[in-house]
């Protein structure tokens, strides 16, 4: 009885306003970090003027953007969030922005201690599991 019930309410059907909520949530924070790039210059400070980054064994290959790069990574971030919020190709934004996100919230040795909480990896790791639900 209690398999039964458990498996009926698996496939039944929901109302999608909480995700809608969530996904238009996550893109207003994800845009106002973002502009917290910028009106702060982090930009220039933790990833254009640094001379030495810290590296993870296995990828000392990965280098922040020479030049204006670091710039445009964050425009097309912040491009990618407004894309979430409003649901234009949502898939492949929200695919795509996780890896953005990634690489600029993971350069080891690129922020300083106080940027470096467990929020970012709690973020990283749901972006990648809302993704593994969106191509199921």
């Amino acid at each position: 009885m209690l398999i039964a019930r458990f498996k009926s309410s698996l496939f039944k059907p929901i109302d999608s306003a909480f995700l809608v909520v969530f996904r238009i949530g996550f893109a207003v924070i994800m845009f106002w970090e973002v502009i917290r790039y910028w009106s702060h210059d982090w930009i220039r400070q933790f990833y254009i003027e640094p001379e030495f980054y810290f590296k993870y064994y296995g990828f000392e290959w990965v280098h922040p953007w020479t030049g204006d790069g670091m710039y445009y990574h964050v425009i097309v971030m912040g491009i990618l969030a407004v894309f979430i919020g409003i649901g234009f190709l949502y898939r492949l934004s929200a695919a795509v922005f996780s890896r953005v996100q990634l690489y600029i919230f993971s350069r080891p040795g690129a922020l300083p201690e106080p940027f470096l909480h467990g929020h970012v990896d709690q973020l990283s790791a749901g972006d990648y599991a809302r993704q593994s639900q969106l191509f199921c």
